[in-house]
């Protein structure tokens, strides 16, 4: 077989050949070698990509700690917890897609957890696989609604009376005492919902849902709400939330979260003092503690994204209860992770702060406030600064 090497050349690459250059063509006489050319030919023209016919099978099982992490963004210590915790439950024991071959419990997690790491397509990622992109989206929400449905309430948990000395603890390094949970709001983003899309548009531009969580000082979720689109201000998504009414007792006695302002400032919820460009030291001091303290929010929200990187792209989804689900997943999976032992987090927590837009867009609030709340940040600022004054001298 001959064939003329700047034809192959122009179909492998789309190269042009010059006239010129054609006068010094050469010829492939050896069989083997230009069918394998061929075939390249062939595959370039083809609208048919390939699929890794041997990664989960064997490339995978290659993989060591630190190569399985980085593809998958958990330990495999994390994987094999999540695997154990799951592979028992009946929506993963019944067979689908009619008499098809069910995919086993393993693979459909390998995908899942692919999936949320990379913002790669669901064909790209099914090619990867050795499965339609179909079945990577059959995937990625079976996991999803067994996470949510089945561990979401046993991993996000508000401490309780027992554990709340021990996180404000954890809180207290960085400055303030009593402190049991940090409180903001963070902006997925997401494509223009076909109703309603104007509600999801926030004020940075783009279109996304609010997820508004707490977090205590090791990063992990103590509470998430993600029900809300992009144009909602943090306040109101914070009032409409499940904890607001019972933030009083479940602070009790004398604890209390923090957040921005954007939130009210309450007996329970401690608030920076607004920069009228009068305050006194005092309340600058108070404002500086507190703001060391709240960036663990901001921590966390980047440990998330940087982790899960497909929710700081674009949740390319249609179903909104669908992308919900998909963020809360996402949650359950950051505490696990912490959990069993995974603190080599620096490089997420990185990543996720590039995209530090996306997190909640502070703007001052005026509803809600409590004298009581006044008073209590009155008091602790006083405490906070004769502390500091004292240490000092």
């Amino acid at each position: 077989m001959n064939m003329n090497i700047n034809q192959i050349v122009g179909a492998v690459t789309g190269v042009i050949i010059t006239q010129e250059e054609q006068n010094t063509t050469f010829l492939l006489n050896n069989d083997e070698d230009a069918d394998i050319i061929e075939r390249i030919v062939d595959l370039m023209n083809s609208d048919v990509v390939p699929k890794c016919q041997n990664f989960y099978e064997e490339v995978i099982p290659s993989f060591n700690l630190s190569t399985f992490k980085s593809h998958f963004r958990i330990t495999p210590t994390a994987f094999e917890f999540l695997y154990n915790s799951v592979a028992h439950l009946p929506e993963f024991m019944k067979r689908e897609y009619g008499g098809k071959d069910q995919i086993n419990t393993e693979k459909v997690l390998l995908i899942a957890l692919w999936t949320l790491a990379t913002p790669s397509s669901y064909r790209s990622i099914g090619n990867q696989f050795n499965v339609c992109k179909y079945s990577v989206f059959i995937c990625l929400h079976k996991v999803v609604k067994v996470i949510v449905n089945h561990l979401c309430r046993r991993f996000i948990t508000w401490p309780s009376p027992n554990e709340r000395n021990l996180v404000a603890n954890g809180f207290s390094r960085y400055g303030m005492e009593k402190v049991i949970g940090v409180v903001d709001g963070c902006h997925i983003p997401i494509k223009k919902p076909v109703t309603h899309g104007i509600d999801y548009f926030n004020r940075k531009h783009f279109y996304s849902v609010v997820l508004q969580a707490i977090c205590k000082s090791n990063l992990l979720f103590s509470d998430v709400d993600v029900r809300w689109p992009g144009s909602v201000h943090d306040a109101r998504v914070f009032r409409t939330s499940e904890i607001y009414p019972f933030g009083s007792a479940l602070c009790e006695p004398d604890y209390y979260i923090l957040g921005d302002a954007a939130y009210p400032c309450k007996n329970w919820v401690m608030t920076p003092y607004t920069n009228n460009g009068h305050l006194t030291q005092t309340q600058i001091y108070f404002n500086t503690q507190l703001a060391k303290t709240r960036v663990k929010i901001e921590h966390s929200f980047a440990l998330l994204l940087g982790r899960f990187r497909r929710l700081k792209e674009l949740l390319d989804m249609n179903e909104i209860e669908n992308i919900t689900r998909t963020i809360v997943a996402a949650c359950v999976l950051h505490n696990i992770c912490i959990l069993q032992g995974d603190n080599d987090i620096e490089q997420f927590i990185n990543e996720g702060l590039q995209n530090f837009a996306l997190m909640g867009f502070e703007n001052v609030n005026h509803d809600g406030n409590e004298e009581r709340g006044f008073q209590r940040r009155n008091i602790l600022a006083e405490h906070l600064w004769n502390r500091h004054v004292r240490q000092n001298n």
